[in-house]
């Protein structure tokens, strides 16, 4: 069975990054809208899209790969103008060390294998914010553009306190790199389902034209 080693990496890490993105002693830190990563040896390009900014202080390495967190840039003290729906979601990117045929299962050899994958119950865990399967639902999936996109219903157990449990997850592959990006937004913040999409679609197309 597949094993993706970047779901454990990720879940880890996931609310200690929330916390510091959150946190208003990080604000006036220098903020970016790109950054290259080495994964496993191989130079990664990850760009935010229009109006936020990476969380340098929150992206880890390690053996498994790569996490980045980004947040509106006008949470993180770089000024510029406020975009009302955007300002209350979080964007992740997760990159793993290997590819979808590289992840622990030759049957994972493309996007339909793996939305097929993500109705069981380990492909459930992998997509829930605390691994806890039963609690997981599946709302919709969509193919566009070489990437998978899941909308996701978690009523688990939530990193940190305030997060909506509906959410995207997207999936792609980045030089061959397994690559999961997702979108959280916080209760209240109204970004709605078609704006969180839009938000992942415009991560997803930054990222495959900055590793082209």
């Amino acid at each position: 069975m597949p094993t993706f080693k970047f779901a454990k990496f990720t879940s880890g890490i996931l609310a200690a990054a929330f916390l510091v993105a959150c946190d208003p002693a990080s604000l006036g830190m220098p903020a970016a809208s790109r950054t290259t990563l080495n994964v496993a040896g191989q130079p990664i390009n990850v760009t935010a899209p229009s109006g936020f900014c990476i969380d340098e202080q929150s992206t880890s390495i390690d053996e498994n790969g790569a996490f980045v967190l980004m947040s509106h840039c006008a949470l993180m003290g770089a000024g510029g103008p406020i975009d009302e729906d955007a300002i209350g979601a979080a964007l992740t990117t997760s990159i793993s060390t290997g590819g979808l045929g590289g992840e622990g299962s030759d049957t994972l050899q493309s996007l339909e294998d793996l939305e097929e994958f993500i109705g069981t119950s380990q492909g459930r865990a992998l997509l829930s914010r605390s691994g806890q399967s039963g609690a997981v639902h599946i709302i919709s999936t969509t193919r566009n553009n070489d990437v998978l996109y899941v909308l996701v219903d978690d009523g688990g157990r939530q990193p940190i306190s305030g997060l909506e449990r509906r959410f995207w997850r997207g999936f792609l592959e980045l030089e061959d790199h397994l690559t999961v990006i997702s979108l959280f937004g916080f209760e209240g913040a109204g970004v709605g389902d078609q704006g969180g999409l839009d938000l992942l679609a415009s991560l997803a197309t930054g990222l495959q034209r900055a590793n082209r």
